[in-house]
């Protein structure tokens, strides 16, 4: 079979599957724009692309949980996401609700295969239409992108931004900037992201970043501080936003079945309820131990556009360290591709049985079917067989952490005696 054919193939299979995950969403969902949309089809997109979005042109504060949730036809209120996100959102708001959901969609296919190509391409290896194809089929059959789908997540895009930013940090520092301005519309991707990146020594990134984010975010906070009635009712409606939060229990460690972060992890393992600060500890720890790896790794002058081990590191940071859901595992994706397909100058000095062992644990991370809702159904609610289930995810991410962590480790001490 000829390259050009197997392009066609990758691309039907793509295509079969995209069409299948759209026609699963729009046989479940409820109408369009109906009022007090209750189904969970496309629910992120209304609660926090397209109506925050359409509150701002009318004049309406969407982080203020007490008039948001009421005016506009969504689920729940629109979290702390950044300000500059709600301004990238605003083409999105000009369609009718139905519309905006069909092109949104498209448009994640599209970002699915521009990751894909990304992917392959800063890791050297063969990025030609059929690779595209099989690798974008390969990310939009996983669960990760399952969900980022049929959720309308801005996943994928947070993705890119991440792979741009600690790819080109060193060669195209603006691109880079770019990249790292567009995962931070997600404080849990773009924290962790920017200190691991002050960490490896990316402070001119990082101030370029808070400038690209900086001016549309405070202009878009400029409206809705008029919106509000002045700057002192938008901040009391921002600092009131998260308390909002705390009452679903999908959000808490122990009964929610979606978080695959290391403190939500632990809670069901442990069969124990943490307080908010157990949350914030975990964090605290995680960030800590790998910033200090980070840095070392870079004093040992790795090259951080070719350090594969340095950057799967810091992209399972990002995951097991804070808060966050299996459609944030397509960040994995970049490193799953150069694990698989890498050359070894992006691995040096890491075997090849941990480059499989990590691999391994990745895909089955991003793969996991058995932590959807119909299958822990199987099991009675947050019984043990419930929380061991719905924890697997959260524990092959822990082990990859663990390794990569332990095996920079190694190398560090290998520099370091290498060196006296």
């Amino acid at each position: 079979m000829t390259r050009r054919q197997w392009a066609i193939l990758g691309a039907a299979a793509f295509l079969a599957v995209s069409a299948a995950i759209a026609l699963k969403a729009y046989r479940s969902m409820d109408q369009p724009g109906a009022a007090g949309a209750a189904t969970w089809v496309w629910q992120d997109f209304r609660d926090v692309i397209y109506y925050p979005a359409v509150a701002m042109r009318e004049g309406v504060n969407p982080y203020d949980t007490g008039v948001y949730p009421q005016r506009y036809p969504v689920r729940y209120g629109f979290p702390l996401y950044a300000p500059h996100f709600i301004a990238l959102n605003l083409p999105f708001s000009f369609l009718a609700p139905g519309v905006a959901e069909a092109a949104y969609y498209c448009f994640s296919l599209v970002l699915i295969v521009l990751l894909a190509w990304l992917a392959l391409r800063v890791c050297s290896a063969t990025d030609d239409a059929a690779a595209v194809a099989w690798w974008a089929f390969g990310i939009v059959a996983s669960r990760a992108a399952y969900i980022d789908l049929v959720n309308g997540q801005p996943a994928v895009a947070l993705a890119i931004g991440s792979l741009l930013a600690l790819e080109f940090s060193r060669t195209k520092p603006w691109l880079a900037a770019f990249g790292l301005a567009l995962a931070a519309i997600k404080p849990t991707y773009g924290v962790p992201l920017a200190f691991l990146m002050l960490c490896r020594g990316d402070f001119r990134v990082v101030l370029m970043a808070a400038l690209v984010a900086g001016v549309p975010a405070l202009a878009v906070c400029a409206v809705l501080a008029s919106a509000s009635g002045g700057l002192a009712e938008f901040g009391a409606a921002v600092a009131a936003n998260p308390g909002y939060f705390k009452i679903n229990l999908n959000a808490l460690p122990l009964t929610s079945w979606t978080r695959i972060d290391l403190a939500a992890t632990l809670a069901k393992l442990l069969e124990w309820a943490p307080p908010p600060s157990f949350s914030s500890l975990v964090t605290l720890v995680v960030l800590s131990v790998s910033g200090v790896v980070v840095f070392l790794r870079e004093r040992a002058r790795r090259s951080a556009s070719t350090d594969g081990l340095g950057q799967t590191l810091i992209y399972l940071t990002m995951l097991v360290a804070i808060y966050h859901q299996p459609y944030d595992m397509l960040v994995l994706a970049a490193p799953i591709v150069s694990l698989a397909v890498g050359g070894d100058d992006r691995w040096e000095g890491v075997g090849r049985n941990l480059r499989w062992s990590l691999l391994a644990l990745m895909v089955f991370a991003a793969f996991n079917y058995l932590g959807t809702w119909r299958v822990l159904l199987c099991f009675e609610a947050y019984g043990v067989l419930w929380r061991t289930v719905a924890s697997l995810t959260g524990v092959a991410l822990a082990a990859a952490f663990a390794i990569s962590l332990g095996s920079a480790l190694t190398q560090g001490a290998r520099a370091a005696t290498s060196t006296t």
